[in-house]
């Protein structure tokens, strides 16, 4: 499996439960949903989580999407009952050995994106 999907994925999932993708008025409404994001740092991690309010969206490919595995097909329906929180950005490697001891990547460096790991 493609190591980017998974990520490709839940971007699609956070700007959807956000306030949507696009262009126009919706990328307004994302700058300003961003800018008024709640957010917490985890002192156990160091990183940053935004919290993502309860809803319903489409989790999926969209039909006539060539670049879609089989289990991303078809389109669902995804509804978030309570708040969920999720990274701003990757796991850094400092984050992942502050929280596990060990890292496991190949290219060092301790801002760089934590690799190899399932």
């Amino acid at each position: 499996m493609d190591s980017t999907k998974p990520l490709a994925a839940l971007t699609a999932v956070i700007c959807l439960a956000t306030v949507g993708c696009g262009g126009g008025s919706d990328s307004a409404k994302s700058s300003q949903a961003a800018t008024n994001a709640k957010t917490r740092v985890n002192s156990k991690d160091g990183l940053t989580y935004v919290s993502i309010a309860p809803g319903t969206f489409k989790m999926g490919c969209s039909p006539g999407d060539a670049d879609c595995h089989d289990d991303e097909s078809p389109a669902r329906q995804v509804t978030l009952t309570k708040d969920l929180w999720i990274g701003q950005t990757e796991v850094t490697q400092a984050a992942y050995q502050r929280v596990t001891g060990s890292n496991p990547s190949n290219f060092k460096g301790g801002s760089l994106p934590v690799e190899n790991i399932t």
